[in-house]
């Protein structure tokens, strides 16, 4: 990697480090890391990874289907 690129890179991994350090509550949390996952998807996107927001996508609504069917476990559980 070439001296500015490892520069570039560095500053990209320090400004999300920051912002996810300085984040206050849950919801800016999950803003910071929104960000940096779309960020690091449309970088990839730009160097040919033509799959990346589709594996992005895939691995949010991986989350969304398992949490809610964890949901609807412990909601069904005859101990609520």
């Amino acid at each position: 990697m070439t001296a500015p690129a490892e520069r570039s890179r560095i500053n990209f991994v320090r400004f999300h480090n920051a912002r996810q350090s300085a984040a206050r509550n849950d919801r800016e949390i999950l803003a910071a890391a929104i960000d940096h996952a779309r960020a690091v998807a449309a970088k990839a996107v730009r160097d040919g990874d033509t799959r990346a927001l589709h594996s992005l996508a895939e691995a949010i609504h991986a989350w969304t289907v398992n949490y809610e069917a964890s949901r609807s476990r412990s909601s069904s559980s005859p101990l609520h």
